[in-house]
């Protein structure tokens, strides 16, 4: 199951209205604050394949893209279960205090508020 995304057109080719911060596979990014939190903008020559998206090598014009920020200690193994729907982008508001093991019955209807 492949987890790469689509490039966007490159913004001076692509809908006028699209602005940065530019989000996953979409540019044309200049540097890192063109892209939203969580990616960097990754910059390349024309036809080069983009890391985690489709069809950078098919792209024939200098665009930079914004892509996933590298880890700077990645895991030593692949994940045994990788995620079958993992998300987008970060969290915007992670957990100050996540439980140690998740929840054996969640609930149907979680509370609004913590």
């Amino acid at each position: 199951m492949s987890s790469s995304r689509q490039l966007s057109e490159p913004h001076v080719n692509a809908d006028p209205n699209l602005v940065a911060p530019y989000g996953l596979c979409e540019g044309d990014c200049n540097d890192d604050t063109d892209c939203q939190t969580g990616f960097v903008c990754f910059q390349r020559e024309a036809n080069v394949s983009v890391p985690g998206c489709v069809g950078g090598e098919d792209d024939a014009t200098p665009s930079d893209y914004c892509i996933v920020a590298p880890s700077s200690s990645p895991s030593e193994s692949p994940s045994e279960s990788p995620s079958e729907s993992p998300s987008e982008s970060p969290s915007e508001s992670p957990s100050e205090s996540p439980s140690e093991s998740p929840s054996e019955s969640p609930s149907e209807s979680p509370s609004e508020s913590p």
